[in-house]
Parts: C-alpha cells; structure tokens; sequence
C-alpha cells in the first residue's frame, strides 16, 4: 500500500501524514474554541478524517474531494459565527497571547475581560440616537445577578424574551428599538459585552414613582427592586434618558450620560436589594 506521494509508511508518506496532522491541529484549535454548532464541527472532523484515510489508502481522489469539503465547512464555520471572527480583525486582539485567545477556561466568566470602555461608547451613541429621535428604549446591564435565570420564586420576569448572541453595537441597539421591529417592545439585556437578549419585559414596581414615569421607567424600577442590575431609559414621551439602579432612578442629560453610566457601572455591585 502506498500514499499519494509515495510508498506506505515511507519517509515521504510519514513526513505527509504529519504535515496532515499538524495542519488541522492549525485549523481546528481557533475554529472548535470559536465555532458554537457541533454540526459543524463534527463535519469538520469527519472530512479531515477521511483525508487522512484517503492518504494512507492511496485515493487520490477521494482526497481531492475530501479537502473541497474540509474547506466548505471551515467557511461556513467561520460565516455562521463571523461575530465571534470579527474579533480578530479589530484591535481587541492585539497584544494577546496564543493561550489567551484560543484555549478556554472553566473560569472564563469569572476573569473575562472585555472593553468595558468600548461597550460604554456604543451605547452612549445608541441612547444619543434614539433620545434625539424620540424612540423609547429600555436597556439592562446585567452585573452579578442573572436576572434571566432568576429562582422560580423570584418572579421578576414576564417574559424571557428572545435570547441573542451579538456584540454590543450602537447601529445594531438603534435597530432593535426601531418602531415596527419585533423586538422594539420590551428591554434588551446585556451582559460584559454581548447582547443576550431582546424583548424581555419585567414586573413593574408596585411603589409609587415621584414625577411623571411611563411603563418603561416602572419596569426599570421593578428589575431593580430584586437585582442589581443597571437599567437605562429613554422617554418615548418627552426625550429624556434616565438611570435606574439601586433602588434609584436618576434623569440624566445626554452630555452627562456617558460619564455617569461610567460611573454607575465602576461602582461595586451590591446584594440583591429586597424591601
């Protein structure tokens, strides 16, 4: 038996083999830590077995074949999670190690770091936008408590929504709470720097609110009552962006907004605040 270069088990045909190897061990590292489908993964697997196989069985065409389908599934893979990629192309990963971006963690929540920064950036340009257009919005910043799997005597939530996977964009926050969307009801949750929600909807407080707040700010104050969540609103009625944590609601002007939300979210997340 003998290799596409050469007889089996030769020099040649070792030296192939562990080119063969080497090379998907390459590939396969980034994409299984970034790829969230096992279906293509297991594709992936299963062609670069079969182009092994094909090497050392000598089908020559079987591998050619092989190959074509290894690199379909690397590009769907990388298409079907090209957030998850777009990582890689901005500055984000600049200065990183190999070990940190590609080997996981069973700690990764605990010690994630994210651009808390940046995060901030895009949804000051996202609460500009839509205060500046009068469009309502309600957006929670998940900290210590996850609200969306809160205990079932906890009943916090209403509606759980429509769980989302996306980088915190300003264009993409602006959209969702675009009049007529599906998800413009309701509030959108993040936690570090992924939108993992949309259209969640919460119990309204059952306190008396100082001042003229709509349902948006009731909600706001309702999360806040059980979590230690950060909850952003903006007036659907009269423009004006509010700040609800702590128990507190606190209106803030759009030039303040962004150095204030800093501030709230550098704060030490306190226990979950019960009456």
């Amino acid at each position: 038996m003998s290799t596409i270069f050469g007889p089996f088990l030769d020099v040649n045909g070792i030296i192939d083999m562990v080119l063969a190897i080497v090379a998907f061990a390459a590939i396969d590292l980034p994409l299984f830590h970034l790829i969230k489908k096992k279906g293509l993964m297991i594709g992936l697997l299963v062609s670069e077995t079969l182009v092994l196989l094909s090497l050392i069985l000598y089908l020559t065409v079987v591998c050619y074949i092989s190959i074509g389908v290894c690199t379909v599934f690397c590009a769907l893979g990388i298409f079907a999670n090209f957030a998850e990629f777009k990582f890689f192309f901005s500055g984000s990963a600049k200065g990183k190690s190999f070990k940190d971006l590609f080997v996981k963690k069973t700690t990764e929540r605990a010690v994630k770091i994210y651009d808390k920064s940046g995060v901030i950036d895009e949804i000051d340009e996202a609460v500009r936008f839509l205060s500046n257009r009068g469009t309502g919005a309600l957006i929670t910043i998940v900290r210590k408590d996850d609200i969306l799997n809160a205990e079932p005597n906890e009943p916090i939530i209403k509606q759980k929504g429509v769980a989302l996977d996306a980088v915190v964009n300003a264009e993409l926050l602006e959209t969702i709470f675009y009049l007529g969307t599906r998800l413009h009801d309701g509030a959108v949750v993040i936690r570090d720097d992924k939108i993992i929600a949309g259209s969640v909807f919460y119990e309204s407080t059952k306190r008396p609110l100082t001042g003229k707040y709509g349902a948006r700010h009731q909600a706001a104050m309702g999360i806040s009552e059980n979590s230690d969540a950060v909850t952003i609103i903006v007036s659907e009625e009269n423009s004006k962006i509010s700040i609800c944590h702590d128990l507190m609601m606190d209106v803030v002007p759009p030039d303040q907004f962004k150095a204030r939300l800093d501030a709230v979210l550098s704060m030490d997340a306190p226990a979950k605040l019960h009456d």
